[in-house]
């Protein structure tokens, strides 16, 4: 967050290295059965560590959720979340989940590019009725020195539906690293292509990856 005030915003390259770590902080998470529930960038501390100026901790777990506890905790109606980071699932009162999480890192990441949030109204009302209502911007639109490719990744995420997002963390983190690196441009946005005709996931077959790996 001090980093946001005081730059305004980051190099993609820089962005996506932050984004990175948090897929990898809270991939472990969620395969532990843990979603945070509350990313925002209060809550993504960069560090100096071994070498690195930007080495990430991802802290304030103190609403996280065992998703397979098989308790609500949370009250009928009741909002857990920032607003400008909040998936519409959540606003509309669902269960947060790993879809939720990756929606919350989509908004960061929108904002780290841009230097805003992907959505702005009059109250935290507004902004919750546009996320239910209207498809987010993309960052090419914002601002003209972010790929194409990652623009693509940082839409994917905000998709309005969970069923339409990354389908993991650890998926997600393999696409960020892809849509800096002109090499893996173009199969990026060919499988991107690929499961918006055949109705399969780009995530698939980045799974498969990971998995042969």
């Amino acid at each position: 967050a001090e980093i946001l005030q005081l730059e305004g915003r980051l190099k993609p390259e820089r962005a996506v290295h932050v984004a990175a770590q948090v897929c990898r902080a809270l991939g472990t998470a969620h395969e532990s059965s843990i979603t945070h529930r509350d990313l925002k960038p209060e809550n993504i501390v960069l560090i100096f560590h071994d070498g690195d100026l930007d080495f990430v901790k991802v802290v304030d777990f103190g609403i996280c959720k065992h998703t397979d506890d098989g308790a609500n905790t949370t009250s009928p109606g009741l909002i857990i979340g920032a607003p400008d980071y909040m998936a519409p699932e959540q606003a509309a009162g669902a269960e947060a989940n790993e879809g939720s999480d990756i929606y919350a890192l989509g908004c960061v990441l929108f904002e780290m590019l841009t230097g805003r949030v992907p959505y702005r109204g009059r109250n935290a009302i507004d902004v919750l009725m546009k996320k239910g209502a209207q498809d987010a911007p993309r960052v090419s639109e914002s601002v003209g020195d972010v790929p194409e490719t990652l623009s693509d990744v940082v839409a994917w995420c905000l998709a309005r539906r969970p069923e339409d997002r990354p389908e993991s963390m650890r998926a997600l983190e393999l696409d960020l690293m892809r849509s800096i690196d002109p090499d893996a441009s173009q199969s990026i946005r060919a499988r991107r292509v690929l499961g918006e005709t055949s109705g399969r996931t780009p995530a698939a077959g980045i799974n498969a990856a990971i998995v042969e790996a």
